[in-house]
């Protein structure tokens, strides 16, 4: 029988491809999040620390690469040296993880000397990385062969992914990571583990931008902000240089150069740039440079200006570079494009794991070595029942046995306490009975030292061991405890090593200055708040339109009998004001909301504003900033009372609010609308009443608080349903019935037009007076809790004084139920109805037909037994459908 197996080519390509490509990017080229480290880099380390005095004994590189090979990387030689030639280079990497005696290669991009010359040890700073390794604070694994062990990761005391940085190819990715300073690194952590809702901009107040070790400038925070709000960015570093003069010769001085430029071939590229006459005005470059750093002599020709040179030298040269940022990390043994908090935030989540599983292993030592003193102690209480035991047993497992097996008789409170604490056994009658380690541990102790052990000096070590328990079991119960347990542990490590920062942060460079909003990209959010106090915003592409009389999508998942109520789009950049039942008024940003999916319930408000007790949010208002300074803010109430003030009065706005209006105790804010004198104010009551007058019979108050005037006469048990403005058109009723008269679609044709073809279907009006009537004319929109609505035109509703009882606007039957919406409505647009059950339909408000102001309406939404409409918004400037993407 043939051995030969025959395969399809392409399916072992794929499969053999796909095979290499994940090893290569676990094993080799993709670092892991939580110590910074590829596996060739964590062998090193761990073979230096597995010898005695890794900190102090200088040992042969040549050793530590064997160790390496033999143990652990089962590969070339001359790739793990330059591994580790790169660990020891100060020009490499912030804070070099070993310290290497002899020579490590230089800028000038030199050869490291063989490994059999040149020395090393673990740096003080790496001590963080591998110190707690003995305590069972990671999971080890087999080595290549089977006969060693190694630690798939470092326990990582700070996050040197960021610190020191790294770059590596991988196939089909790749990573390239910046150093950075580790104080700004640690002040970080600190901050997000103090605060874990701080955003990319609260750690950047932290933790600028990168922080390399040969110094330079960054120009500009565009790229920064980038890399930390995406993982992918790009900068511009600049050399750093000054300007000198001298025998009136000009010279420009280079003092630092951008990360990873070789000085030589800088040097070598303008000298060649300089022969070809691409660079005019330079007459002679001298290299300076000594152990105390570079310095770059660049003699300039007569007549030339030092900033004009240079500026031909940043375009053309490497005195000015671009350096891509790509945050490609290992999360848990698979690839992951990171932002800064992603980094920050598995970090510490993997620092808290270490940190237990440390806790943990000094509690169970402290607990087994308190158990065998608790057997010594108790042992010199009867030594001579112990004497007589081991004198009687025919063996050592009959003396274990009879140890066990008698009771001992313990009279002293404070040991009864002790045993208590380690075993979480309470000692009854004063009788205890022994263990088997404890049992053993008495055998184990020659008589004539047994007899010699002195009770304090136990007593003494039991004491000590017993306050790392209670220690242990403190940290581990209290996450407060935990929590500041690792921040003092990383500002330690931020006092014992942090050093100034070296790169320069030019904000002022090419990409501008750091602004909140340049860390948010501006896109349209659908912003859902329910009648629980539960905000969210969720990005408008997760809905899609759907026709008339469907049966919508689940928009929320619903608990609690928590319902939406109201739902509106803006773009992430639009302040938003909330008014509350109290009448009080608050602001923020649409990007401080929280981002959700449609079925997430979002988050309670109250954790982003300052409520009192008992204070919700009834009225939420997106502000335009076209909205101008004399506009004019109209707030009505439930019981019908109307208010205006000027925008101007809201404009500043304290974080714990601001009264708008005074209100009754029984009263309520219901909406707030902003208008001009030419707008009517129209309202709408739920027992389907509605009025319309101009803005002009409300006063405009000059305080805050005032309590308003009545806005509509509302009978028992109504109550204010909705209000909005329109546009102040007089007109007559005769012209207004004329007009009325003419088919819907004719009119909304006039609208857009401005002559008139034929005098067909208009009446005896002129052409002037249909036209204005048209290119004026609003549609209210009603709907009812049963999922029926209409839309009326704004002309039916004619204008009155205010504070009358008004007319019908919707006829509120038993198939309608009682109404929960009314506003205009535009032309082509959207409106978004949602249920108390979570369901939310999409309509185009071309599907629904266009009736009289008492008439009853079409079914929108197909709702169920014990399900009513409870929000509805109306949604412009609609994305075509194949565009929108349905989760």
């Amino acid at each position: 029988m043939s051995s030969v197996v025959k395969v399809v080519l392409e399916k072992e390509l794929e499969k053999s491809y796909l095979s290499y490509a994940m090893s290569v990017i676990i094993n080799r080229a993709i670092p892991d999040v939580r110590d910074g480290l590829k596996p060739v880099h964590r062998r090193i380390l761990y073979a230096m620390y597995s010898v005695a005095n890794p900190y102090k004994i200088y040992r042969k590189s040549s050793r530590v690469v064997g160790d390496t090979v033999g143990k652990y990387h089962p590969h070339g030689d001359v790739a793990i040296y330059d591994a580790l030639v790169r660990m020891a280079q100060k020009f490499s990497l912030r804070e070099p993880l070993i310290d290497g005696q002899g020579n490590f290669g230089s800028v000038d991009g030199d050869q490291p000397a063989a490994m059999r010359y040149t020395e090393v040890r673990l740096s003080e700073i790496t001590r963080f990385l591998v110190s707690d390794l003995s305590q069972n604070t990671v999971d080890f694994q087999s080595n290549y062969d089977g006969l060693e062990s190694e630690p798939s990761v470092l326990p990582a005391g700070f996050p040197n992914i960021l610190v020191n940085g790294v770059n590596g190819v991988a196939v089909g990715m790749a990573t390239n990571i910046p150093c950075h300073n580790l104080a700004e690194v640690i002040d970080a952590v600190v901050l997000l583990l103090q605060s874990p809702d701080s955003t990319v901009h609260d750690l950047m107040k932290c933790l600028p931008g990168p922080d390399f070790p040969t110094g330079a400038t960054i120009m500009g925070m565009y790229g920064i902000v980038s890399a930390y709000t995406t993982g992918k960015g790009t900068i511009t570093l600049r050399s750093n240089t000054h300007f000198e003069e001298k025998n009136n010769r000009k010279y420009i001085i280079v003092d630092e150069l951008p990360y990873q430029v070789n000085k030589s071939r800088l040097i070598e590229s303008m000298a060649s740039l300089i022969r070809d006459k691409v660079i005019d005005g330079i007459s002679a470059i001298v290299d300076e440079s000594d152990r105390h750093g570079i310095r770059v002599v660049i003699e300039l020709k007569k007549g030339y200006e030092q900033e004009f040179v240079l500026n031909q030298l940043f375009t053309i040269t490497n005195l000015q570079i671009r350096y891509s940022i790509n945050m490609m990390v290992l999360n848990r043994n698979k690839p992951s494009l990171m932002n800064l908090k992603d980094v920050l935030a598995t970090f510490l989540e993997y620092r808290f794991s270490v940190v237990i599983r440390r806790i943990t292993f000094r509690l169970e030592k402290a607990q087994n070595k308190s158990n065998i003193l608790i057997s010594l102690y108790i042992a010199l209480l009867d030594i001579d029942a112990v004497i007589k035991i081991v004198k009687d047993s025919g063996d050592r497992d009959e003396a274990i046995f009879l140890l066990k097996d008698y009771v001992w008789n313990i009279e002293d409170d404070e040991i009864k306490g002790y045993i208590y604490i380690i075993t979480n056994i309470p000692v009854i009658e004063n009788k205890y009975s022994l263990t088997t380690s404890q049992a053993e541990a008495i055998l184990n102790i020659r008589l004539q030292t047994l007899t010699k052990l002195e009770k304090n000096r136990i007593l003494d070590e039991l004491k000590c061991h017993i306050a790392i328990i209670e220690e242990c079991n403190m940290l581990l119960s209290s996450q407060e405890k935990l929590t500041e347990l690792i921040r003092d542990e990383l500002l330690q490590i931020k006092t014992q090593h942090c050093t100034p920062r070296r790169t320069i942060i030019e904000q002022s460079g090419d990409e501008g200055v750091l602004d909140d909003e340049d860390l948010i990209l501006k896109e349209d959010m659908v912003v859902t708040f329910t009648n629980m106090g539960y905000i969210k915003r969720v990005k408008l592409s997760h809905y899609r339109s759907q026709k008339r009389g469907g049966k919508g999508r689940l928009g929320q998942d619903i608990k609690n009998e928590d319902f939406t109520e109201k739902i509106f789009v803006v773009d992430t950049h639009t302040e938003i004001l909330f008014f509350s039942t109290k009448a009080k008024v608050y602001k923020l940003k649409t990007y401080l909301l929280p981002l959700s999916e449609p079925a997430s319930r979002g988050r309670a408000l109250v954790n982003s504003l300052n409520l009192e007790d008992g204070e919700c949010i009834n009225t939420i208002m997106p502000v335009t900033k076209d909205i101008s300074a004399d506009s004019s803010m109209v707030f009505i109430t439930s019981h019908g009372k109307v208010k205006r003030n000027k925008f101007s009065d809201f404009h500043y706005i304290p974080s714990n609010g601001k009264l708008a209006l005074s209100l009754s105790d029984d009263d309520m804010l219901v909406a707030v609308m902003l208008a001009t004198s030419q707008h009517d104010v129209f309202v709408a009551t739920y027992y389907g009443k509605s009025i319309r007058f101009p803005i002009e019979d409300i006063r405009l108050f000059k305080g805050r608080v005032a309590g308003g005037v009545r806005g509509i006469k509302l009978s028992e048990n109504d109550r204010v349903v909705g209000s909005s403005v329109l546009s102040g058109l007089e007109f007559d009723v005769n012209t207004r019935d004329e007009y009325l008269r003419i088919p819907i679609s004719k009119r909304r044709i006039l609208a857009l037009q401005d002559d008139i073809s034929t005098k067909s279907d208009l009446g005896n009006l002129s052409m002037d007076i249909v036209l204005r009537y048209a290119k004026n004319e609003q549609f209210i929109l009603s709907v009812t809790e049963n999922g029926y609505g209409k839309i009326t035109s704004a002309y039916e509703y004619r204008s009155v004084n205010r504070g009358g009882a008004g007319i019908v606007n919707v006829a509120t039957t038993k198939r309608n139920g009682y109404v929960v919406a009314s506003f205009p409505i535009e032309q082509d647009s959207h409106i978004i109805l949602v249920t108390n059950k979570g369901q939310l339909i999409r309509i185009k408000t071309s599907d629904i037909s266009i009736s009289g102001r008492s008439s009853q309406g079409v079914i929108l939404l197909k709702t169920k037994k014990d399900e009513r409409v409870v929000s509805v918004a109306q949604i412009s400037n609609m994305q075509k459908e194949d565009d929108i993407s349905e989760e």
